[in-house]
């Protein structure tokens, strides 16, 4: 049995079955935090890796932080930040790798629909928050509210997404 940040790893969060689903509002106290946080750096001209992220405002949220650099029009995205909550989810620390690499074989689409969400989400500088729940037959693993929203990358032209995950 494998063991990833000295725990026993025997379920796969790869072979789960993971729904995603639009929610109107966010729920969870951290999403609304982050949320208005994100609100405020709108108001300076948007967030920005590397001035906002990571700082002292977001700390509370770094653990349950994941931010995408597109690759192309997002065809494939390389993941910029991993907190350790992201790495746990996964099993390891996936930052500086390509979303593709993670998630191999991605037979349901999962990823051709996050990374089109992400062009409208950039398009509209919009934030999104879904509702993410993954199953093992009939067994719910796991309930999270993910908010996604852009950010401008290292580089001023350039428009990033951050993904935070809260589990309920």
């Amino acid at each position: 049995m494998p063991v990833v940040l000295g725990k026993h790893i025997d379920e796969s969060y790869y072979k789960l079955d993971h729904r995603f689903e639009p929610q109107g509002k966010p729920e969870h106290p951290l999403s609304l935090q982050l949320i208005a946080f994100r609100d405020a750096c709108e108001a300076k001209g948007g967030m920005r890796m590397g001035r906002d992220v990571p700082s002292r405002a977001v700390a509370p949220f770094l653990s349950h932080m994941l931010i995408h650099e597109p690759i192309g029009d997002w065809d494939d995205a390389r993941v910029r930040y991993a907190g350790f909550g992201i790495a746990r989810f996964f099993g390891r620390d996936v930052t500086g790798l390509k979303q593709s690499e993670i998630d191999v074989g991605d037979v349901s689409g999962t990823l051709r629909e996050l990374f089109a969400a992400a062009r409208g989400i950039i398009a509209d500088n919009r934030c999104c928050v879904l509702s993410h729940r993954a199953f093992n037959g009939n067994t719910e693993i796991t309930h999270e509210e993910l908010v996604r929203f852009p950010i401008i990358g290292s580089e001023a032209n350039s428009r990033w997404i951050l993904t935070a995950a809260f589990t309920f």
